[in-house]
């Protein structure tokens, strides 16, 4: 339907409230909806310049729970700091 007929959605934005180990405040980051209810994010640009790091975002039951991911086996080598990069989920 065309917009101006009164059927539009309206839409807010909101900051849910989130626990855990919160990343720090970056740019150029990835973000990536890795099943339903989690989401990875990666790198980034922060006050001290780019970053390798990985975040997990569980947000099953309702809550926002931040966790701090530590890469071990054949991912315990981390790719290099990096920003403005892609990334896509998985099959």
């Amino acid at each position: 339907m065309p917009v101006g007929y009164g059927m539009e959605v309206e839409m807010r934005w909101s900051q849910p409230s989130t626990t855990g180990d919160v990343p720090s405040a970056r740019a150029g980051h990835t973000l990536t909806l890795v099943r339903p209810t989690q989401a990875v994010l990666f790198g980034g640009c922060g006050n001290k310049g780019p970053t390798n790091d990985v975040y997990v975002l569980d947000m099953s039951g309702g809550s926002f729970q931040w966790s701090c991911a530590t890469p071990v086996g054949a991912a315990a080598v981390p790719p290099r700091a990096r920003q403005r990069s892609s990334s896509r989920p998985p099959p």
